[in-house]
């Protein structure tokens, strides 16, 4: 008797160091009365298509705080913290870590402290939606304010230059109902195909976009975003 195909296992990781260079801390410091990286971590937890949640560190207080919350900790070597340090370091680490152990799941789920207002929904989402494709990989957009046309740099003699040098706005402003939407990735939440991990990539050559409201999309990497995304999240308990 053929056996049917087992369900793909799915392991969420969030990579937390201690330092930032735009937010000193900002994973543990305080927003609206819980450290910032409890929102996404209380959603990874509640997340029904999330067969375990880790969290990979270098730093003792980030490991006492998110074991006691329930979820699984990677010590992670801190030369993967520096400020220079790409995130990707810290998922192939982990993976390498999975492997040893003999545990390595199908499907790798990114998700990022920097994101407090995503939902176990968006979470949800965004595995459904790879597990009904054969994507490599599904990444969390929002719809960008800025359109790639109006982009400007500033050249060697201080003149604005369009960045596009294509751009239909090369001699006047176009009205913005007329330039096609693009997307910007909300660094929320990356799914992955253990296979796309191991050959280099977050993301491979086949992403399919899991697109978040604006709301929900804060990315914190400043006061100011610090700011904004305590004000949504103490908005939302208001009228909860």
């Amino acid at each position: 008797m053929e056996r049917d195909n087992p369900k793909p296992t799915v392991f969420g990781v969030i990579p937390a160091k201690r330092g930032s260079a735009g937010l000193p801390g900002k994973n543990m410091k305080l927003m609206a009365g819980h450290p910032m990286i409890h929102y996404i971590l209380a959603s990874a937890l509640k997340a029904t298509t999330l067969d375990q949640v880790w969290v990979s560190t270098e730093s003792d207080q980030i490991h006492k705080y998110c074991s006691e919350a329930g979820a699984q900790v990677f010590r992670h070597d801190p030369s993967l913290s520096g400020a220079e340090s790409p995130t990707f370091g810290v998922i192939s680490s982990i993976l390498s870590h999975w492997e040893r152990l003999n545990k390595a799941p199908d499907i790798v789920v990114t998700m990022r402290a920097t994101s407090p207002l995503c939902t176990l929904d968006d979470i949800d989402r965004a595995v459904q939606m790879l597990l009904n494709s054969k994507a490599d990989s599904v990444i969390a957009v929002v719809k960008s304010d800025v359109h790639p046309h109006r982009i400007l740099s500033i050249d060697a003699n201080g003149f604005l230059q369009h960045a596009d040098p294509n751009s239909p706005e090369r001699h006047s402003p176009i009205r913005r109902q007329e330039l096609s939407p693009v997307y910007i990735r909300t660094g929320a939440i990356y799914a992955t195909r253990r296979e796309v991990i191991k050959n280099g990539s977050l993301w491979g050559a086949r992403a399919l976009p899991c697109i978040m409201p604006k709301r929900r999309a804060t990315n914190v990497n400043d006061e100011i975003d610090f700011f904004l995304a305590e004000k949504l999240l103490l908005e939302g308990e208001d009228s909860a």
